[in-house]
């Protein structure tokens, strides 16, 4: 567009230095690595769900060039990144199996096709083997199909198989095609099928093997065939599928082995399958006659294997939650998925002197960072693991507490740490331990807890012992979140029964309670309740049907209350409230971070340099900055004096809203970038007061931050982008007002 620049005008160019969400997830969880595979010095990893929010722009396939360091998206044409099953190399090819049949990519990813050919429309693939130009798939878990020409054309290869039929697993060795199956959904046709034909034909291959055998995982090393099976260990054949015999010496008899690699004369197995046992990763340098654990590096909770993949020296292993190498054959392993989305869903925050502490989802337990996020470490010893769902914390004094999500199952709800969480202890002395969503707040020596299905207990001994302290006697309400004011506590519930919603407060430790929720709507959902000085804020909204959506405020200790909404979008979800000296944070799940500096009377969103986002998690305090997990995934951080630093802003304005060329430009890491605001713009959008954008593009248009999304006022401005985190390459970076794209321009980032 045409740039009108300003009148003869002194400008006084105002650095408003805003500061960035930064992505701190160092040492947390990553996200599920379902399959690998590998091309030269390339290495491509499907990531997929893993039971958390999942947002799609996180998912799909990443491509590392330098063995596992550094990995970045490579999903340029595919329809649905999630549901990727499986990778191989074909070629100079990368074929990837979908939920919707074969993506084909001839320049390493960069752009993927659809290579369906011969194939039914939407066809999921479940598992692929490749040898030459042959490539034999499990298609729609029911049938196989095979190609001769690289994936560019397919042909039904399951005539002679018995119908039904589930086919788990799949590999190509010489002439021979082999295919495992399943037998929880079929009736006939169990155990490993051979064909020599290429299809045409198959038969069984079974003897030595027992009935009724899930066939997890195949893989062929020359003359030697492995299969992994779910129930009875590894078996080998020496002739071809032949016959068969068990190499089970050193394996573990509970887990299924659901992935298998070959490299050279070493074997990896992987424990997986639907086993709820997982013991990782074990090798044989014997072809199965010994079996020996290679673990050292791998958390507990990557013991689940998903993919395995090996290229020259190094092995990669994809894992429930994160991916490793090892270069030395399995002596040692080491996370390499930077740049790899997380998988983190983080439910609290605490903190003690420099100390930050997450709780976090689906039994990962605690971590513990000691520079306020830049990286973290798991603390579990003495917290159970198994099916949990998750982990509330609460601080009081030098004690740490954990409220245990268990899902019903015995020996959970509190537990208590006075090192920090380097160990913990059960503190559930007249504490239902059956129970599940255990909710905790602190107050010196006073702790109250929701046993959800049991009701409000509360310790007035730092959890020594409990006493409960039910809301109304006759019924149970379970209470969604707690706070303190003086020597009262206020409970906020999420009950739909006429005499069950709202607030409720008790100045007796629990012995009494009493309805605190005038100008509360009724069934309004509580999700958080927040003290700042003597007032107190509740933030409500779940489903559309309920009333009360946003903040409400009350300054006579919970008599009265009122919406304090002026910036909130009206079907705001408010799920956090954080309260630091004369600053108010609300998380609102759909639309992002809110800040008031005037205790709540006005709301300005605080999104800038978080990623776009499905839904916002958890937001807590450490220290000066402000942490906010995204999509179950990420987790960021942004300093508190930088969030909400008063910028000094020109009265002097152009006519025109106006871009300038970043300087430097290249840069390492950081650069200035100038713009102007206009009071009254010559052209559109006319729009005066609206939000104004500045977000960073990479080279395929992809959005990779949000340097500024807010109200700005006329004149000139300055923002600094620092891309320490990012890739070297060509970069763009657009000015956008009131939804139109003002201008763009290209910056290089070198490092």
């Amino acid at each position: 567009m045409k740039k009108i620049y300003f009148l003869i005008i002194l400008f006084c160019i105002i650095n408003i230095s805003y500061s960035q969400w930064v992505k701190v997830s160092n040492g947390l969880p990553k996200q599920k690595v379902v399959a690998l595979t590998t091309k030269g010095n390339k290495i491509f990893a499907a990531v997929g769900n893993s039971g958390v929010i999942v947002n799609n722009n996180n998912s799909g396939i990443f491509l590392s060039t330098n063995n596992g360091l550094n990995w970045y998206a490579a999903n340029n044409g595919m329809q649905d990144t999630n549901n990727v099953s499986s990778l191989i190399t074909c070629g100079i090819n990368i074929i990837a199996g979908t939920s919707k049949g074969f993506y084909k990519t001839t320049n390493d990813g960069l752009s993927w096709y659809q290579s369906n050919n011969g194939l039914p429309s939407n066809s999921p693939i479940n598992a692929m083997s490749v040898n030459g130009a042959t490539i034999a798939a499990c298609v729609s878990a029911t049938k196989v199909y095979i190609s001769t020409n690289e994936g560019s054309s397919w042909f039904y290869a399951s005539s002679s198989l018995p119908d039904p039929i589930y086919c788990r697993s799949i590999a190509i060795n010489g002439n021979s095609i082999f295919f495992g199956t399943e037998y929880t959904y079929q009736i006939a046709g169990r155990g490993i099928y051979k064909s020599t034909n290429n299809g045409i034909s198959w038969f069984t291959v079974n003897n030595g093997i027992s009935n009724n055998v899930n066939i997890l995982s195949l893989a062929a090393n020359g003359t030697n065939l492995f299969a992994g099976t779910r129930e009875n260990g590894i078996y080998l054949s020496t002739n071809d599928g032949n016959n068969w015999k068990q190499v089970n010496n050193g394996l573990p008899s509970e887990s299924g082995f659901s992935v298998l690699a070959i490299n050279g004369t070493s074997v990896f197995t992987g424990t997986g399958g639907y086993s709820s046992l997982y013991y990782g990763i074990y090798k044989s340098t014997n072809n199965g006659a010994n079996w020996f654990a290679v673990n050292n590096g791998i958390q507990f909770n990557s013991l689940k294997i998903n993919s395995l993949a090996v290229n020259n020296t190094n092995i990669f292993a994809g894992t429930a939650d994160n991916l490793y190498t090892t270069s030395n054959g399995g002596t040692n392993w080491f996370i390499a998925s930077d740049g790899i989305p997380g998988c983190t869903r983080i439910l609290t925050y605490s903190s003690i002197g420099t100390n930050t502490f997450i709780g976090s989802y689906y039994g990962y337990g605690v971590y513990v960072s000691s520079d306020y996020g830049i990286n973290w470490n798991q603390i579990n010893n003495g917290l159970p693991i198994n099916f949990i769902n998750g982990y509330i914390l609460a601080s009081s004094n030098a004690y740490l507490f954990s409220g245990i999500d268990g899902s019903g199952q015995n020996g959970y709800g509190v537990y208590k740490s006075s090192d920090n969480g380097a160990n913990w202890i059960a503190a559930n002395n007249n504490f239902p331990v059956n129970t599940y969503r255990t909710i905790i707040a602190c107050n010196g020596s006073n702790i109250i807890a929701n046993a959800h299905n049991w009701g409000v207990y509360i310790s007035t001994n730092l959890g020594i012992s409990w006493n409960a302290a039910p809301i109304y006697t006759t019924f149970n309400i379970p209470a969604s979140c707690f706070t303190f004011l003086r020597n009262k506590v206020f409970a906020g519930t999420n009950s739909t029964s006429s005499t069950g919603y709202g607030i409720f407060s008790s100045t007796n430790n629990g012995t009494n309670w009493v309805t605190s929720s005038d100008g509360i709507p009724t069934n309004a959902h509580i999700r958080c309740l927040s003290v700042n000085g003597n007032n107190i804020f509740a933030g409500t909204g779940l489903y559309t049907a309920h009333n009360g959506h946003g903040i409400y405020k009350s300054t006579n200790s919970g008599l009265n209350w009122f919406a304090v909404n002026n910036g909130i979008n009206s079907n705001a979800e408010i799920s956090f409230i954080i309260c630091n000296g004369l600053n108010i944070f609300a998380a609102d799940l759909d639309r992002g971070i809110y800040l008031s500096t005037d205790n709540g009377e006005n709301w300005t969103l605080k999104n800038e340099g978080l990623p776009a986002f499905y839904l916002l998690g958890a937001l807590g305090v450490s220290g000066n900055y402000l942490f906010v997990n995204v999509d179950g995934q990420e987790l960021y951080r942004r300093s508190i004096s930088e969030i909400t630093s008063t910028n000094p802003i020109s009265s002097n304005v152009s006519y025109e809203y106006y871009l300038s060329q970043n300087f430097p430009n290249p840069f390492n890491p950081s650069t200035k970038i100038k713009f102007e605001i206009p009071e009254t713009p010559l052209s559109p959008p006319f729009g005066k007061g609206g939000i104004v954008s500045l977000k960073i593009f990479d080279i395929l248009g992809r959005e990779v931050a949000i340097l500024i999304n807010d109200k700005l006022t006329p004149g000139s401005h300055e923002v600094d982008w620092n891309a320490s985190e990012f890739a070297s390459g060509v970069y763009f970076y657009s000015l956008i007002a009131d939804g139109v794209i003002i201008d763009t321009k290209k910056l290089v980032l070198l490092k």
